[in-house]
C-alpha cells in the first residue's frame, strides 16, 4: 500500500468509528486524522521504551560495579547527570508528544533512536570525563535538530498554531541553549582530550548544574503553554 497513490490507497478504506464515512474526501481526511492522533501514543511509547531500556543499562552497569563510584569520584556526578539526561529528554518528548500533532515521518525514528544511541555512549564512558564531555556535545548536537524538527513539523498543522503563538520565545530559547551547551562542552572536551587531561570537580559541577537549568526550563515552557491555554479556553 505504500507505493500506491494516495486515492488508490485509500480505495475501501473505513474508518473504525463511523462506516457512513464512505467518500474518498471523507476517507482521505479520516486517515490524516488517524495518523496525526497516532502520533503522541507512539512517540511515547517509542521514547519510554529507549529510555527505560538506558535506565536498566545503568542500573545494571551499576550492579556489576562498572564503574566502582566513590563519594569523591567524577564517575559518580556522572552517573548523576546521565539520569538527570534520562529524565530530561522523556519529559521533553512527552511534552512535544502532548502539545503538537504531526503525520509522522522517517525522521521521527531516527532522530529519538540517534539520541538513545549518543545517550548509551555517556553510560559507558562514565570513567573517562573527558570523552564524556565530547559525548554530552553530541547529544545536545542532536537535541539542536530534535527541536528543530519539531517545530518544522508542527508548524505545518493548522491544529498547533496556538500552541506555536506560546512557544516562539521558547523555539529560540532551545535552539540556543542546545547550540551554547554542544560549543561549550565540545570545546572543554577538545581541551583535555587534546592534552591528554581530565575535567575538574569545577567544570563537571558546571554541566551539571546546566542541564537541570534545562530540565526547569523545559518545565516553565510546560506550565506557560498550558496556562495560555486555559486561559484562551475560558476567555480571559
Amino acid at each position: 500500500m505504500i507505493d500506491k497513490p494516495l486515492d488508490e490507497a485509500i480505495e475501501g478504506y473505513t474508518h473504525p468509528a463511523d462506516p457512513s464515512l464512505d467518500t474518498r474526501r471523507e476517507q482521505a481526511e479520516a486517515l490524516l486524522r488517524d495518523l496525526r492522533e497516532s502520533f503522541s501514543p507512539t512517540y511515547l511509547t517509542l521514547i519510554s521504551i529507549i529510555e527505560g531500556v538506558l535506565l536498566g543499562l545503568e542500573f545494571e552497569l551499576l550492579s556489576e560495579g562498572r564503574p566502582e563510584l566513590h563519594l569523591l569520584d567524577p564517575a559518580t556526578l556522572l552517573v548523576v547527570n546521565n539520569i538527570l539526561v534520562i529524565v530530561l529528554v522523556w519529559n521533553e518528548y512527552r511534552m512535544g508528544a502532548c502539545m503538537f500533532r504531526w503525520v509522522p515521518s522517517i525522521l521521527d525514528a531516527v532522530i529519538p533512536f540517534s539520541i538513545g544511541g549518543i545517550q548509551a555512549a555517556l553510560i559507558l564512558t562514565v570513567s573517562n570525563p573527558a570523552t564524556w564531555l565530547a559525548w554530552l556535545a553530541g547529544f545536545y548536537a542532536g537535541g539542536i535538530v530534535a527541536f528543530e524538527n519539531m517545530y518544522r513539523r508542527s508548524q505545518a498543522e493548522a491544529r498547533n498554531a496556538l500552541v506555536l503563538e506560546h512557544n516562539r520565545a521558547y523555539r529560540v530559547l532551545n535552539s540556543v541553549g542546545c547550540v551554547i551547551m554542544a560549543l561549550l562542552v565540545g570545546g572543554r572536551a577538545v581541551f583535555d582530550l587534546s592534552r591528554g587531561t581530565e575535567p575538574g570537580w569545577a567544570s563537571l559541577l558546571a554541566v551539571t548544574a546546566s542541564n537541570v537549568v534545562f530540565l526547569i526550563r523545559g518545565e516553565l515552557n510546560w506550565r506557560a503553554v498550558v496556562s495560555a491555554a486555559r486561559r484562551a479556553s475560558t476567555g480571559t
